[in-house]
């Protein structure tokens, strides 16, 4: 038997309602990552983030904000406050050091979706002034 796209899809979906009920034992949230493959074998990255006392998953790129926030040029406060881009309402969610252009992640409010922004919008947004 070879592995393939298909069959890697379908251990995803079956790995991924496993490791659901595993994080929820542990109180983390469990995520397979990318995966790399050949016909005779495949590796799947695991990725674990934590969950806050008020249920919010501190993802990497969250963790990278509340750690960066000054260096990026914002006050805690910009961390939670919300904003408004394109006339729907977001929070910051994270920051990607490997984000190059667009390297902060927006959260939209109304329906939970992650973007990525640059810099310069995130900043109007906020009404900061670049230093």
């Amino acid at each position: 038997m070879d592995i393939t796209k298909e069959l890697l899809r379908a251990l995803r979906a079956d790995v991924d309602g496993a490791l659901e009920a595993v994080g929820k034992k542990h109180s983390v949230v469990l995520k397979l990552g990318r995966c790399t493959f050949t016909s005779s074998n495949a590796t799947f990255k695991l990725e674990v983030d934590t969950i806050e006392i008020g249920g919010e998953v501190v993802t990497k790129e969250l963790a990278n904000l509340r750690e960066m926030h000054k260096l990026l040029g914002l006050e805690e406060a910009h961390l939670t406050q919300v904003f408004a881009m394109n006339g729907r309402n977001f929070t910051l969610a994270g920051y990607k050091n490997t984000g190059g252009a667009k390297p902060f992640l927006i959260r939209n409010l109304s329906d939970d979706i992650l973007y990525v922004s640059t810099r310069d919008a995130v900043f109007r947004a906020l009404k900061i002034v670049p230093r």
